[in-house]
């Protein structure tokens, strides 16, 4: 009897003593118990023109929502002009815990909190959604998704030397004005993970899969999804959504049905998704095309960024031998040959984003240095071996999976001056000697055209 009242007795203290520990927030949070298989955190900015699709894309998510085993938790903003169907009060920014609701037009997921007009455009912003996501929501694997306007990695349309502090790079918020740099975006998340990491980042942003975006991600991401090209959504007439992209949803199901699920193979029927929807021609409105019909080119890949610090030498290295042979007029020629083959993107003039194997490949036939041919044999390997896991695009669109910035010396001085300054900002600049490259090589580019084409030339 003695020894029962001294058990009962301990445990009651014992009790006692982890409800303090609790309390004093002492509890043992990495335990599997305590958390979910995986979090999924989606930074939905359509606070602009992007609203009812941004929206469409959260209620396309609803229709399979959270699980047990699965936290999605959604932090949308969208704005006043661009809402239908929806209702009012998603002109606001509210934190999401997406429950499973088959109803299209309506978003009916409890809002764990009202931000108010918060400006996703602000690096405070996603910092404190990374934080909030992870402290309700702990997790053994995290993956983050963004919709938002993306211009890779500067503002090419800015023409102002010096260039203004704040630059885009993601995540327009057009009620703020303000926009993100690369840079502040990737501060952002790490700081918002606190030491932890993502398995997966999917960038539903025009222009983001470029070498730049990956190399300054890879300390936060194990996996990256992102297009080279523009992301061309077409949502006519209203609601009809011939092309929406990629499919989340779809992602989110494939983890809901089997929680520990292969992630490659997941993030592959997401690239899918995405490219699958340009297969087929477009109906154009009247007055936009008068009922005409077109297809679109759409690209999209996955990358492993564990492989971009390899990368990065990589590239480092073919600059720095590239400078070496600066003068050699034959080195000239065939850079210029390159830079005219490679497939542009959307930037100055299409002068400034181009597709890096694109480049390398005739610039390696047009070298006959053993180790200028060696360092672009170097860079392509790694890039086919290592950091492509999956890419796809559609016909039309000679994208090959990752781009780069590749100043054109057709680009005008001031322009040129003044996107030098954005590009020398990013980490990859700073790493390597890209931009000294791409600086040194631009007199004599721009002499050889001259040569060929007279002195009128640009």
């Amino acid at each position: 009897m003695f020894l029962k009242r001294r058990l009962l007795a301990l445990m009651i203290v014992s009790g006692l003593f982890l409800s303090a520990l609790a309390a004093a927030g002492l509890t043992d949070t990495s335990s599997p118990a305590s958390h979910s298989s995986v979090t999924i955190l989606c930074y939905m900015n359509g606070d602009n023109e992007l609203g009812q699709e941004v929206l469409h894309a959260l209620d396309m998510m609803e229709t399979v929502g959270s699980s047990e085993t699965i936290n999605v938790v959604a932090l949308v903003d969208s704005h006043p002009r661009w809402l239908a169907p929806y209702h009012s009060d998603w002109s606001r920014t509210r934190l999401l815990h997406l429950q499973a609701d088959p109803q299209i037009g309506r978003i009916t997921s409890p809002v764990l909190e009202d931000w108010g007009e918060a400006d996703l455009g602000s690096p405070q912003t996603l910092e404190r959604f990374v934080r909030t996501a992870r402290q309700r929501f702990p997790a053994q694997r995290y993956v983050f998704y963004t919709f938002a306007h993306g211009q890779g990695v500067i503002d090419t349309r800015c023409y102002e030397t010096p260039p203004p502090a704040k630059t885009v790079s993601i995540s327009r918020d057009d009620t703020s004005g303000r926009q993100m740099t690369l840079e502040q975006f990737h501060q952002a998340l790490k700081k918002g993970l606190d030491g932890h990491r993502f398995e997966l980042m999917v960038l539903f942003s025009c222009l983001a899969n470029m070498v730049e975006v990956g190399y300054t991600l890879c300390d936060v991401t194990r996996l990256l999804i992102s297009s080279q090209d523009e992301i061309r959504l077409v949502n006519q007439p209203p609601g009809r959504f011939q092309i929406r992209g990629l499919r989340f949803e779809a992602f989110i199901a494939g983890l809901k049905n089997k929680p520990d699920a292969d992630i490659n193979a997941l993030s592959r029927g997401l690239v899918d998704s995405h490219v699958d929807s340009y297969a087929r021609d477009i109906i154009l409105e009247a007055g936009i095309g008068e009922g005409r019909t077109c297809r679109y080119a759409g690209d999209m890949a996955l990358l492993d960024t564990a492989a971009m610090p390899q990368l990065g030498k990589a590239l480092d290295r073919l600059a720095r031998d590239l400078i070496r042979h600066r003068t050699d007029p034959q080195v000239v020629q065939a850079m210029h040959a390159a830079l005219s083959a490679a497939q542009p993107f959307a930037s100055f003039l299409n002068l400034e984003y181009y597709d890096l194997q694109g480049f390398l490949r005739p610039l390696r036939n047009g070298l006959h240095q053993t180790e200028l041919t060696a360092a672009c044999d170097r860079v392509l390997d790694l890039l086919e071996g290592r950091v492509l896991i999956y890419a796809r695009r559609s016909a039309g669109c000679s994208a090959s999976g990752i781009s780069i910035y590749l100043s054109h010396p057709l680009v005008p001085e001031n322009i040129f001056l003044a996107h030098q300054a954005l590009y020398q900002a990013n980490t990859f600049s700073r790493d390597t000697h890209w931009d000294e490259m791409i600086r040194l090589f631009r007199p004599h580019l721009r002499q050889f055209i001259k040569s060929v084409h007279g002195p009128q030339a640009p």
